[in-house]
């Protein structure tokens, strides 16, 4: 597929496809974090939700690049995890997180033509990074994330709970997760586009 910089009706409408796909991706892995998180004993389940969806997204974001080829689509798919908690209340301040790593990845990306395997690793590890936002929220805004929770109905020692478990050893842990399972899932998103996308003509 040639790249040309100028969009087309078709551009946005996959790219609003792939958004939704992308939405369904970070529902469900919210859902299961919320299942499985206290089950485990492992806390509040928004640290754990960037892991997931880097592992699941890797094929939304590989065959995103591949059919539109344009700067602007993978911003636009970073952002949707920025918005989803814009419209919930509970961290709008993390779409100002989402936006930059998308826009870097994006230019990653483009900078590689949507061309390169490498490239579009990167960029997707990159990316990966756009569903920190929460975490980034709660620890450079204590008070306001407290107030959220309380007004929603949660105690104090829930918050404080919340807060006991975000120790410097497992944020880098989550962090280092979310690398690794980006990895992962994008090279599975390379070999499904590669294996299967491909020979379908779909891309």
């Amino acid at each position: 597929m040639s790249q040309s910089s100028r969009w087309k009706t078709q551009d946005f409408i996959t790219t609003g496809i792939f958004a939704a796909l992308y939405f369904i991706i970070i529902s469900i892995s919210l859902g299961l974090c919320v299942l499985v998180a206290p089950l485990l004993g492992l806390g509040y389940p928004f640290f754990y939700v960037p892991i997931i969806v880097a592992l699941l997204g890797g094929a939304i974001f590989m065959l995103l690049a591949l059919r539109v080829q344009k700067f602007g689509a993978l911003t636009f798919l970073g952002c949707v995890f920025g918005v989803f908690n814009f419209i919930s209340g509970l961290f709008p301040k993390s779409l100002l997180i989402s936006l930059p790593i998308a826009l870097l990845a994006d230019y990653i990306a483009c900078r590689s033509r949507y061309q390169s395997r490498k490239g579009l690793l990167v960029s997707y590890v990159v990316f990966a990074y756009n569903c920190v936002g929460p975490m980034v929220s709660m620890l450079a805004d204590k008070d306001g994330f407290t107030q959220a929770l309380v007004d929603m109905g949660r105690s104090m020692e829930y918050v404080e709970t919340i807060y006991n478990q975000m120790s410097t050893g497992m944020t880098v842990g989550v962090l280092l997760a979310i690398f690794v399972c980006a990895l992962i899932g994008g090279y599975f998103g390379q070999y499904l586009t590669r294996k299967h996308f491909v020979k379908a003509g779909i891309v």
